[in-house]
């Protein structure tokens, strides 16, 4: 079940550039709850706000020449 909910999760949550790290962690804990696939897509909305949390800053720098 944790391969198919990671799977779901890398393309639901692709477009918040999280790390394989924390999408594997958040599949484990997802794979404990969740006994039948047809879960899956209500489980990894339930789990949402939290990926947005952890989502990755983009740091730009900016160099100057004097």
């Amino acid at each position: 079940m944790f391969e198919i909910i990671l799977k779901t999760l890398k393309t639901k949550y692709a477009h918040l550039g999280l790390s394989e790290n924390i999408l594997k962690a958040k599949a484990k804990q997802l794979a404990k709850a969740v006994k039948e696939e047809a879960e899956i897509d209500e489980a990894a909305e339930s789990i949402q706000a939290d990926l947005e949390i952890s989502q990755t800053p983009r740091i730009c720098t900016i160099s100057s020449t004097t």
